[in-house]
């Protein structure tokens, strides 16, 4: 038998003899770099939709969670936490005897009416803030508190908002006691109350009657149910008729007020009547003993 010599090229060759820089290494390692490569592009990708998917149309301050929007506390609330966001306003409810950074003003509603374009909106709202704080300011507090205002965007103002938060913030650093006056809520009112000025807002100021004032009420008629408007009329007829007959002070006007078509409960079903000085201030009660 002829032994015939192998070449060197045709010799099998044991494969962990393949230098680690060979052919099929390098194919390999083109390969785990492609995949690696691939999940480095899928991450990429992947923290680029999470980002993405916050809600644009969260507009929110940072931090605005730690309190809630403003038109959710009352008048005389105080607060801290001010944050402002464009036309919105947040802050959280805190003890009026702890510091604080000022206190919640009067609410008001603007009238109906296409968007005027936040300017002229923020110089009406501004306007009927300062004007619910009058009293800060006849008695020499105005310098105290800087105005601002949380009141509706275009948006809102389509959806038929017309509500104005006044938000009443201290200068010069919180304080430990309230600048207003206390309010009483316009339901709790009772026959004889003198009432500084009567506003749009839910709650007024009563003050001592031989103090000036322009509003005393002079009777209050509670139903058993919601009255319509011939029972509410037939009602205030009577409730001046028993107060003062045929003898009505001069120089006032007489009306009434009640909860509203949608304000009316069941503990609320009344109507408040009122008389109201025609020209200057009144400065005693009208009301017989």
């Amino acid at each position: 038998m002829v032994s015939t010599p192998l070449d060197d090229d045709a010799t099998p060759k044991d494969p962990a003899s393949e230098p680690e820089d060979g052919p099929a290494r390098r194919t390999k390692r083109l390969a785990i770099g492609a995949l690696a490569t691939g999940l480095i592009a899928v991450g990429l990708g992947t923290g680029i939709a999470v980002l993405s998917s916050q809600d644009p149309k969260d507009s929110r301050p940072a931090g605005a969670a730690a309190g809630p929007r403003v038109s959710a506390l009352t008048p005389e609330d105080c607060f801290t936490g001010l944050r402002q966001d464009a036309t919105r306003i947040f802050a959280r409810k805190t003890p009026c005897d702890q510091p604080h950074q000022g206190e919640i003003g009067i609410k008001a509603s603007l009238p109906a009416g296409p968007f005027p374009g936040d300017g002229p909106l923020a110089s009406e709202a501004q306007k009927r803030c300062k004007q619910g704080a009058a009293s800060l300011y006849e008695a020499g507090k105005g310098g105290e508190i800087s105005i601002l205002t949380d009141r509706p965007d275009s948006k809102a103002w389509e959806g038929g908002d017309r509500a104005v938060t006044c938000v009443l913030r201290y200068v010069g650093g919180d304080k430990i006691y309230t600048l207003q006056a206390p309010r009483t809520y316009k339901m709790d009112l009772v026959a004889g109350d003198c009432v500084r000025e009567w506003d749009m807002t839910g709650s007024v100021v009563v003050v001592d009657c031989d103090t000036k004032h322009l509003v005393q009420v002079y009777g209050i008629v509670q139903f058993n149910e919601v009255p319509t408007l011939e029972e509410r009329e037939a009602a205030f007829d009577k409730c001046t008729a028993k107060v003062f007959g045929k003898r009505v002070p001069k120089n006032i006007s007489l009306s009434y007020e009640h909860p509203g078509e949608l304000g009316w409960q069941p503990d609320e079903a009344k109507i408040i009547c009122l008389l109201t000085a025609n020209k200057g201030t009144l400065n005693r009660s009208l009301v017989p003993k």
